[in-house]
């Protein structure tokens, strides 16, 4: 590992693909390749999407949505370059948590959301994460309540102590 790298903190990440996931990404990225007739076919398009996946609607995320459409000669599209998105999602299936987790040697704080998706179970799941919590040497995991998305999209405290617990111990390490 780099010396200079004192602490790693994985947000519900690093883990095994399963498939699974696919299922619930799927719909999200049909999005990004779409054109829609209006602004608001798309936010009420995404408000829909985001109740599936237990996010609440609130100004700030309605902000988000709207900021990331733009107008197009023939409606409105995603900035985004799905192409890089989507390869960027299909090469999640290719880690292999032996071979890199293997390779990190600093303290290690993984953050996993043990949250339904709507319908759906946790994003990834204790199987999902069984390699990585073997191969990683210095891990402390931390089990949150809330699921994949609401991690990002809602303020959890509870996460935010952690976080600061585990920046307090590696710098008080040194």
């Amino acid at each position: 590992g780099l010396p200079s790298v004192k602490g790693l903190v994985l947000l519900d990440g690093a883990a095994q693909m399963s498939g699974r996931q696919h299922d619930i990404v799927r719909p999200s990225l049909g999005r990004l390749r779409k054109t829609y007739e209006s602004k608001r076919a798309y936010v009420d398009e995404l408000r829909q999407l985001y109740k599936r996946l237990g996010i609440k609607w609130t100004d700030a995320v309605q902000e988000i949505v709207e900021y990331e459409i733009h107008g197009t000669g023939n409606g409105w599209m995603h900035k985004s370059a799905n192409e890089n998105i989507e390869d960027d999602f299909t090469s999640f299936d290719f880690f292999n948590p032996i071979e890199v987790m293997g390779k990190v040697a600093c303290d290690t704080l993984l953050i996993q959301a043990d949250g339904g998706i709507g319908q759906f179970p946790p994003f990834f799941t204790d199987a999902d994460y069984e390699e990585t919590k073997k191969h990683t040497s210095k891990l402390t995991t931390f089990n949150s309540d809330c699921n994949h998305y609401t991690m990002v999209f809602e303020k959890q405290t509870d996460i935010l102590a952690a976080i600061r617990d585990f920046l307090d111990e590696v710098i008080s390490d040194e």
